[in-house]
């Protein structure tokens, strides 16, 4: 039975202490009871004492109720056992003896021991809420209570003695008779709220651990009786020590030891036991998952959160690696290796406790992210609310590690140790500053894969919560006043977007949107019968009647347009104080069409099929700025909202969408327009945000419509954009047609074919040379570099930034050159190499990179693998290189063909370079048939080309069409035996390799001669020598002499070894792909005048150079600046305490630092020669902290530093970057 209890404003009831003093932590119920509290009617009186005496009585009536009702229900059996009369009689007779007692001592009643008896009672009432379970358990504890506060109870029971003695004759006459349980019940209530009245009792129950701690800051932490926002009572644990630095006065919401072993894990969990150490994990399964618990915070409003985790490490986990794949940035799904807290719905990241593999795993994607040499990044929802561990250092096996629990800040190794050293661990802690909340808070267990080779699970948890507003007590005496609040009896609150006219008895007044105005001649005791008129776009309402008996009803207020179309508005009516009658009026959806786009909306459960109401032809047209206002009619089951385009947007019939309810915070929508004659259908895509209101406008949701994508111009130039299929369809005598966006402007952008390939095409205006960039997705969160080309190789770079925002993609186009490129790339041979990345197919998108070129790069389709390829022309196949990771990437082989030419000696061209001393000199050639003849060396005549294998074979080029049909140099026939002494030249052929003929088709060049390597007394000639040479002539063999015409070179038509090495480096924010030739003499030299810079950023010959020449003029430096600061003898410091004693002696030697500034450049170079930690007292506690380990010969290099540190800052052209180059 409840009784309704007001509290008193104008007593003093403050000031009794309402603390419930807590049970010990051995005490601890395991089942709690909520106990509610017994109320009286409100007296007036002044006697404080009286009233906390009546108090305990209530307390202790609780007790006395549960005892009573056991034993009249035990008493109500045909059989009642014997032991059960006798604990009636026993406790009635210890109560008799308190009225005794009572009398004795009725004169030494004070408050200080009033307080005391408050404590003991409190200690009654929790006992209570676990022994009514129990009665035989309850008597005894009630027992022993009663002997051991004997001298307690004394006060007590002297200032109530007559009052006791009732209730005793009450229970004596209960006894002796067959009263049923009810009325025992019934007749203690009568004799409680006897006392209660005539002691005129006021008193409150705390509402927090907060305040309790602060009325009383010695309580002991245990359970305490609260009163949560709902004027419901519960039983708290509350933590009176201080935790996370911030005092005490935390209420727990959540605990679990499974080293009790008579504890079982949350529902949904599953148990892992190994030796004594008991978890609770995730249930068996194949593939990622999560398991939770929740947490309710039960009314209690909290701005802070504290706790700690203990978890073990099963197999093999790994933090927040790239195993999540798509649901690694999804707060709701399993992003994690280990434990999320959150809170609320949707959730909202409290902290998280990761798991990684072994504590030395060198793969820093496996690793923590606070590891050493971890290359993880967390999610942006975590930020720096982590602790992150691994409970193993060597290998992994499927197996629960119990040696090194989790998360404790305990045992780490060396790469993890600066997991280890965050403040706090192992509590964390989050402070909301002034922000509350009551959501609940959740734990969930989580892992990317199968618990057969991953899981975290929990042996120990707690959290607590806890307001971080101090809590203030008005010391300030009561002085007797009156407050007198005057208030209209009848106010209307508009909120709507817009204002009406508010209509009563024949009488309007204006109510402006957002505004309350109080309505003076209405009678709120009686029902008002009002309507609503000049509200935009609608002429009149029906009538709606109100009355102060229907406080909290929402009522339904329905206006309409001029074409009679009905909207419902809410009508709430609130009650204020003093009979004060408050009428809000509000619609529950406002629609906002922010997608350029012209919008109707219409109900799918509407009858009618029409568009809803207040909508005319602006909304056809898009000319409306104003919200509309949307509600679902009454007899709508379906709830659902359609919307379709104007009908002046484009050519055909829009069609209505599907169905959507606006209940998620953020959706995408598809508009169709169908344009018949076998067309495609036109489609649009449009963003819709859901946003509820915030204070009087809570009720009511804004919807905005948005476009899905819009471009954002920060260049300096006009750009026209295109969707990728339409640039190769299109006419480019048709490109003013073709959409522009000026500098400075944003437009909304909707794809003109929905169903093709949904990719992005842009160009410079300005550049009449500039070909369409490649085409790029607009749907991904990301920044990249866009690749125009023009003639003559050059590039046009412009920064594209993808990022969304609500339901929009915005994407925002800057100049390039603000930023560094991404890629550069660097030719350090002596041959030209065609670069173009993996998969393109327009010749248009080729870098050809000369001899001692270097020219930023950035990719053209960042749809396609991004791959570079390199190759030399007609000399070697392509070859993909992988431009993600730093180091050597490989090799690449050309073919090195070279012209065997026959030289002239007898005209003097030492002074010309080789390329021109050969010009226009005969070489061998196979123009065509067999036949091989000397003819003018001609350029791209494959024909004069040869190779040479292993095996001293010279294979034409243009007749070896495969490897295994090589066409090489022979002889007409065979050699005859008596050939040296005859002069009749051999005739040279090209003919198939054979080694039987092997003996006149292996060749070496041999002091200036091409000779038979098995005949070296015969060589090519030419037939007549010199002196007769024409083009065309025949090339022979014949036997070596001192002849000028013997003489034969070979000239390589490719510059170099043949061989490339390609290696990526970094320079600053931009990687370097580096090309040099195997061969050192062949690499090109780093002086600044042989090198072609080419200007990365945005270039046009009408806007700035395309390539520039670094020449020693523009590099002179004027004005520089040195300065060198040295210690040659070093430095020491010395820590100490205030002993004084010395604790470490840091000290270092050779520190060297040069700073020097010149106009393009600055950089700063450090060196420390040497360097020791330790300590200068005999058996000092650190001996040697910090030292140089000493190689193995066992002396150190003293020419070379321990420390070392050179910072350049690089010339950069931007004000927005600075390039530094740090090693």
């Amino acid at each position: 039975m409840e009784r309704l209890v007001e509290e008193s404003q104008s007593s003093t009831a403050d000031e009794v202490m309402h603390e419930m003093k807590a049970l010990p932590s051995s005490q601890e119920p395991k089942l709690q009871c909520q106990v509610q509290p017994q109320h009286s009617k409100k007296y007036t009186g002044d006697k404080w004492l009286l009233g906390v005496v009546a108090l305990v009585l209530a307390v202790v009536m609780v007790l006395l109720i549960v005892l009573v009702f056991m034993c009249g229900f035990m008493m109500s059996q045909s059989s009642l056992s014997a032991t059960t009369q006798a604990l009636v009689q026993e406790s009635i007779e210890k109560l008799a003896l308190l009225v005794d007692i009572a009398r004795e001592i009725s004169r030494n009643v004070n408050n200080i021991q009033i307080n005391e008896i408050l404590s003991l009672i409190t200690n009654v009432t929790h006992i209570n809420n676990e022994l009514a379970w129990d009665h035989a358990k309850a008597l005894s504890l009630v027992e022993n209570l009663l002997n051991n506060n004997t001298d307690l109870l004394k006060t007590f029971a002297a200032s109530n003695s007559d009052s006791l003695t009732n209730i005793v004759n009450t229970l004596s006459n209960l006894q002796d008779t067959s009263a049923s349980t009810a009325g025992v019940v019934d007749g203690l209530l009568i004799v409680v709220q006897e006392l209660l009245q005539i002691h005129n009792v006021s008193f409150s129950l705390p509402t927090s651990c907060k305040q309790i701690r602060y009325e009383k800051p010695s309580s002991p932490s245990g359970l305490y009786l609260l009163t949560t926002a709902n004027s419901r009572t519960i039983n708290a644990y509350c933590n009176m020590e201080e935790l996370c630095g911030s005092g005490g006065g935390w209420t727990r919401l959540a605990y679990l030891d499974m080293s009790d072993s008579t504890v079982n894990c949350p529902s949904g969990f599953r148990l892992y036991q190994s030796g004594e150490v008991r978890a609770c994990g995730r249930p068996v399964t194949s593939s990622g998952s999560c398991v939770s618990v929740q947490f309710p915070s039960n009314g209690i409003s909290y701005s802070q959160v504290c706790g700690r985790v203990t978890g073990y490490q099963y197999s093999a986990p790994d933090a927040v690696s790239i195993h999540h794949g798509s649901n690694q940035d999804n707060l709701n799904s399993y992003y994690v290796d280990g434990v999320s807290i959150t809170r609320g719905s949707p959730r909202q990241h409290i902290w998280t406790l990761m798991a990684a593999n072994y504590e030395m795993h060198s793969i820093g994607t496996l690793s923590c992210p606070c590891a050493t040499g971890s290359t993880l990044q967390v999610q942006s929802f975590i930020g720096d609310n982590y602790f992150c561990e691994s409970g193993v250092a060597g290998l992994l096996e499927q197996q629960l590690y119990t040696s090194d629990p989790l998360w404790d800040g305990q045992s780490c190794g060396t790469l993890e140790s600066p997991c280890c050293n965050v403040p706090g661990i192992p509590w964390f802690h989050r402070d909301y500053g002034n922000t509350t909340t009551t959501d609940y808070i959740e734990l969930r267990v989580c892992g990317d894969e199968g618990t057969s080779n991953e899981d975290t699970p929990v042996s120990y948890y707690e959290i607590y919560v806890k307001f971080c507003v101090e809590v203030t007590k008005d010391t300030a005496s009561n002085i007797p006043n009156h407050t007198i609040c005057l208030r209209s009896v009848f106010t209307v609150t508009n909120l709507l977007p817009y204002g009406f006219h508010f209509s009563f008895k024949s009488k309007e007044k204006l109510i402006p949107s957002g505004k309350e105005v109080a309505i003076h001649n209405v009678n709120s005791l009686r029902p008002v019968t009002f309507s609503i008129s000049k509200l935009e776009s609608f002429e009149f309402s029906d009538k709606c009647t109100v009355s102060i008996t229907e406080v909290g009803v929402v009522k339904s207020l329905i206006v309409r347009d001029k074409a009679n179309c009905s909207l419902n508005l809410h009508v709430n009516t609130e009650l204020m104080s003093k009979g004060s009658l408050k009428v809000v009026i509000w619609c529950p959806y406002w629609l906002i069409n922010r997608t350029s786009l012209p919008l109707v909306f219409t109900s799918q459960g509407d009858s009618s099929g029409g568009k809803c109401a207040g909508q005319f032809e602006e909304h056809e047209t898009a000319t409306s700025m104003s919200p509309l206002l949307f509600s679902y009619s009454e007899d709508d089951l379906l709830q659902k909202c359609q919307v379709r385009l104007g009908r002046g947007q484009d050519e055909g019939v829009p069609s209505w969408s599907n169905g959507f309810r606006m209940l998620r915070d953020e959706d995408v929508l598809r508009l169709f327009v169908k344009r018949g004659q076998g067309r495609p259908d036109k489609e649009y895509q449009i963003g819709m945000e859901v946003k509820k209101g915030t204070g009087v406008y809570k009720p009511t949701k804004v919807v905005t419509f948005v476009a899905r994508f819009q471009l954002e111009n920060r260049t300096t130039f006009n750009l026209k954009y295109l969707q990728r299929h339409l640039v190769f369809a299109k006419d480019e005598s048709s490109s003013d047609s073709v959409p522009v966006i000026a500098p400075g402007a944003v437009m909304a952008f909707h794809w003109p074919r929905a169903d093709l390939d949904q990719l992005l095409c842009i160009r410079v205006v300005e550049l009449s040379d500039c070909h369409w960039s490649g085409g790029f997705p607009l749907e991904q969160d990301k920044s990249f570099h866009i690749n125009m080309r023009c003639s003559y190789g050059r590039s046009v770079f412009i920064r594209c930034e993808v990022i969304l925002r609500g339901a929009t993609y915005h994407v925002i186009f800057s100049d390039a050159s603000d930023y560094p490129p991404p890629f550069k790339l660097e030719n350090l041979s002596q041959i030209a190499v065609i670069c173009y990345q993996q998969s393109v197919t327009s010749q248009q998108q080729y870098t050809v990179l000369n001899p001692g070129q270097s020219v930023p790069y950035a990719w053209d389709e960042v749809t396609l693998p991004e791959k570079l390829c390199l190759h030399i022309k007609d000399v070697s196949e392509p070859r993909p290189f992988d431009l993600s990771s730093f180091g050597p990437q490989g090799k690449v082989y050309y073919e090195s063909y070279f012209y065997i030419v026959a030289m002239d000696t007898k005209t003097d061209q030492s002074h010309l370079p080789e390329s021109h001393r050969l010009e226009g000199e005969l070489v061998l050639d196979v123009p065509q048939g067999r036949a091989v003849l000397l003819t003018r060396k001609g350029l791209e005549r494959r024909t004069q080309l040869w190779r040479m294998t292993a095996r001293g074979q010279l294979v034409h080029i243009s007749s070896s069409s495969s490897k295994s049909a090589n066409f090489v140099l022979d002889l007409a026939g065979s050699v005859p035996p008596n050939y040296r002494h005859s002069n009749r030249p051999l005739p040279l052929v090209i003919s198939r390799a054979n080694e039987r003929r092997s003996s006149t088709q292996s060749w070496e060049f041999k002091n200036g001669r091409l000779v038979l390597s098995s005949y070296p007394h015969l060589c090519v000639q030419v037939r007549h020598g010199y002196e007769g040479k024409v083009d065309g002539m025949d090339a022979v063999v014949g036997c070596v002499g001192s002849g000028d015409k013997e003489e034969l070179r070979r000239l390589k038509k490719s510059p170099g070894s043949g061989v490339l090495s390609v290696s990526l480096v970094p320079d600053g924010p931009t990687r370097v792909l580096r090309i040099t030739d195997e061969s050192k003499k062949y690499t090109i030299s780093g002086a600044t005048d042989d090198w072609i810079i080419v200007e990365h950023g945005l270039i046009a010959p009408a806007l700035s150079s395309s390539t520039v020449e670094l020449t020693n003029e523009e590099t002179d430096v004027k004005t520089e600046l040195s300065v060198s600061f040295t210690l040659e003898k070093g430095v020491s410091v010395s820590l100490i305490n205030s002993t004084p004693e010395e604790l470490l002696l840091a000290t270092v030697t050779g520190v060297r630092i040069e700073f020097v500034s010149t106009a393009v450049h600055q950089c700063i170079n450090a060196t420390i020669q040497y360097i020791q930690v330790d300590n200068q007292m005999h058996n000092g506690f650190h001996q040697i902290v910090l030292f140089p380990t000493p190689p193995p010969s066992g002396e150190l290099d003293t020419n070379f530093p321990v420390i070392s540190c050179f910072i350049e800052r690089l010339p950069h052209n931007s004000p927005l970057a600075t390039v530094f180059r740090v090693s």
